[in-house]
């Protein structure tokens, strides 16, 4: 798999994924689905690409990896699904696996994930930083299949 140079905005987003139709299909819910909203979680606030630290470079590279997961398990079922609110219980289930899956990674939490987003996206650096984790793990990968 080749990745291209800019991060989760065309890369494994799973919250592009989610969040658009999630803002739709959850507007109406209790308040325990809406905790897992991502719509409703905001960045940490003045995170700047020059604060962000090698280790929380590695927890958003472990954090991407974890997103990846979840929509190549949600994505299929939910481009399958013809029915509106099957398809926003699916939207709505992948939204709260993202949530868990970036909180489950060590030294990140969403907040802290969508600011580090923001500012790769932002910052050329930063982005080059994240890209060089993925392909030093692609490349591991790449080794791990040829060995086996």
């Amino acid at each position: 798999m080749t990745i291209k140079p800019i991060i989760t905005a065309t890369l494994i987003s799973a919250l592009a994924l989610a969040t658009p139709l999630a803002a739709q299909t959850t507007s109406d819910q209790g308040s325990d689905t809406n905790a897992k909203n991502l719509s409703q979680i905001q960045p940490t606030p003045d995170l700047t690409a020059d604060q962000v630290t090698e280790a929380q470079v590695s927890a958003f590279v472990d954090a991407l990896m974890a997103i990846e997961r979840v929509r190549v398990t949600y994505m299929p079922q939910i481009e399958a699904t013809a029915d509106d609110d099957a398809r926003g219980a699916l939207i709505d289930e992948a939204n709260a696996a993202v949530v868990t899956a970036i909180d489950d990674v060590e030294n990140m939490s969403v907040p802290d994930y969508m600011a580090i987003d923001k500012a790769a996206q932002e910052d050329e650096a930063l982005n080059g930083r994240i890209m060089a984790q993925i392909q030093e793990l692609q490349d591991g990968a790449g080794d791990e299949t040829t060995t086996q």
